[in-house]
């Protein structure tokens, strides 16, 4: 239980703010961001703009190191549209890194 805890209060957003920097820098909309990663619009530009904590930032820093998973993650955002695959791929990375944190 407790590594659900960490994983849902520290790694997803981490690996959502790792996304939308990689999937933002691609030139893709804050909305369709959003719509994948199944946040507000208003939180992707939180995470666009920094407004989140600093151990979030760390974190997310870390999960840059895994390149190709995020790079994975925004093509399929970007090329298919497959919002189940963009899911599972998301929980694919947390549960990795859940357990390496």
């Amino acid at each position: 239980m407790e590594n659900c805890k960490k994983i849902v209060k520290l790694i997803l957003p981490a690996v959502r703010l790792a996304v939308t920097r990689k999937a933002a820098a691609k030139g893709i909309s804050q909305v369709k961001i959003a719509k994948y990663l199944g946040i507000a619009q208003a939180e992707v530009s939180k995470y666009i703009n920094g407004n989140v904590s600093n151990h979030i930032k760390e974190l997310a820093n870390k999960v840059a190191s895994s390149e190709k998973q995020i790079d994975e993650i925004v093509d399929t955002i970007e090329k298919t549209g497959d919002e189940e695959a963009v899911s599972k791929k998301i929980d694919a990375l947390c549960a990795e890194l859940g357990s390496n944190i």
